[in-house]
């Protein structure tokens, strides 16, 4: 079988993250969906939730995911807000 690609314009995910076996699909999305946006861009579970069809409960367990196998990072800041950092290769 082959797959027919058309030109769009697309982010990039790395190709590590694609083939581990330790993360699931559902946190493999959400780290291509959370890497295709801006650097300044101001992620909440609360506003993903809106924005995609998984609920609040769904996005905080794919973030965990992210986060114990070194995807993501998170760090709480001292105005109170937090700082997702989204890693190429925790490996």
């Amino acid at each position: 079988m082959s797959i027919l690609k058309k030109d769009f314009t697309f982010g990039i995910v790395p190709t590590y993250l694609l083939i581990d076996k330790d993360i699931s699909l559902k946190a493999k999305g959400l780290y291509g969906y959370m890497h295709d946006k801006p650097n300044d861009w101001n992620f909440t579970i609360a506003s993903m939730a809106k924005q995609l069809l998984e609920g609040k409960n769904s996005i905080n367990t794919a973030l965990k995911e992210l986060r114990s196998n070194g995807w993501v990072s998170y760090q709480r800041l001292s105005t109170g807000e937090g700082q997702y950092t989204l890693c190429h290769d925790p490996k």
